[in-house]
């Protein structure tokens, strides 16, 4: 399934069209939700579909 796909700090910063120190700092800001394994973040996409829809992004 598309929706169980799991994305990287790069890939959701291309798919929302911006930097990845803006995507650094929503997640810092604990406005992005994201899960973490070791030091790398990753994003699924599901959430970040919803995240994106809720506001106002892409």
């Amino acid at each position: 399934m598309e929706d169980e796909l799991v994305l990287n700090t790069k890939e959701v910063a291309c798919f929302l069209n911006c930097s990845v120190s803006c995507i650094r700092r929503l997640v810092q800001n604990k406005k992005l939700p994201c899960f973490k394994v070791g030091s790398k973040l990753y994003f699924n996409l599901t959430s970040v579909k919803n995240w994106s829809a809720k506001n106002g992004k892409k």
